[in-house]
C-alpha cells in the first residue's frame, strides 16, 4: 500500500494521533502515519519478522519526536495478553489495517493465519474476531477504526465464501459502520472494480458493556 494513501486519509478523515496496526502493511502504514503531524504514537503488530524489523527501523528515524512500539506477534495473541492490555486499553484514537483476505492473499510466515485456523469458519473466530475484540478494546470511547479489504476472488472461490460481508458482520458486533467508499488508488496508479475491489470501511466503537 502506498504510505500516501495512509497519510492522506489521516490527514483528511481519521486524524488519529495515536496509532495501533494490527497488521504492518510492510511498514507503509508506519511511515505513513508517522509523516503526519497529528501522529504522535505508533504502536503495530505482524507475524513477519522481516517486516516487524523494518517498520521498528522506520520508527527509530522518528523516535526523537514520536514514540513507535512493533510487536512480532499475532494480533489475536495480543488481546489475550495480559501486559499488552493493561498497557494499551482505551489508549488509541485510530485502528488502521489491511487485514488478511483469507486464502486469497498468502504470505510466508510461521504463523500466518490460515495455518493457524484450518477452515474458514474458525478463521473469522480464532482470527478475525478475536482481532476486532483486540481493536474494540484498545480504542478509546468514539475512537475509529479503519480497514480496507475486499471481496475479490470470494466468486471464485471453491469454498464460496462471502470475505466482504462475512467479515463486516463480525465487525458490526462491535463497531458502527460510519462510512464506506471504494479505493481506487491503492498504488496510485490503479483502478479497482467498484463491486469486488478494495473498500475503505470507517467504524466508531460500539460501547458495550462485555465482550467476552
Amino acid at each position: 500500500m502506498n504510505p500516501y494513501l495512509v497519510y492522506s486519509l489521516n490527514q483528511t478523515v481519521l486524524h488519529g494521533h495515536r496509532i495501533f496496526s494490527p497488521t504492518l502493511g510492510w511498514s507503509s502504514y508506519c511511515y505513513g502515519f508517522l509523516e503526519s503531524p497529528y501522529v504522535t504514537e505508533y504502536v503495530g503488530t505482524d507475524v513477519i519478522p522481516s517486516v516487524c524489523k523494518k517498520t521498528a527501523e522506520i520508527g527509530e528515524i522518528y523516535s526523537h519526536s514520536k514514540k513507535v512500539d512493533i510487536y512480532c506477534k499475532p494480533s489475536e495473541e495480543l488481546y489475550k495478553d495480559r501486559t499488552f492490555m493493561q498497557k494499551y486499553t482505551q489508549h488509541f484514537d485510530v485502528v488502521f489495517f489491511s487485514p488478511p483476505y483469507y486464502e486469497l492473499e498468502l504470505y510466508k510466515s510461521d504463523n500466518q493465519s490460515t495455518d493457524r485456523y484450518k477452515t474458514y469458519e474458525s478463521w473469522l473466530a480464532g482470527y478475525w474476531e478475536e482481532t476486532i475484540k483486540l481493536c474494540h478494546d484498545v480504542l478509546e470511547k468514539n475512537g475509529k477504526m479503519c480497514y480496507i479489504l475486499s471481496g475479490y476472488g470470494s466468486q471464485n472461490s471453491n469454498n464460496n465464501f462471502d470475505l466482504l460481508k462475512d467479515m463486516n458482520n463480525i465487525a458490526k458486533k462491535y463497531f458502527r459502520l460510519t462510512s464506506t467508499q471504494p479505493m481506487y488508488n491503492k498504488n496510485v496508479h490503479v483502478t479497482t472494480h467498484r463491486e469486488t475491489g478494495e473498500q475503505i470501511m470507517i467504524f466508531t466503537k460500539k460501547e458495550i458493556d462485555s465482550i467476552q
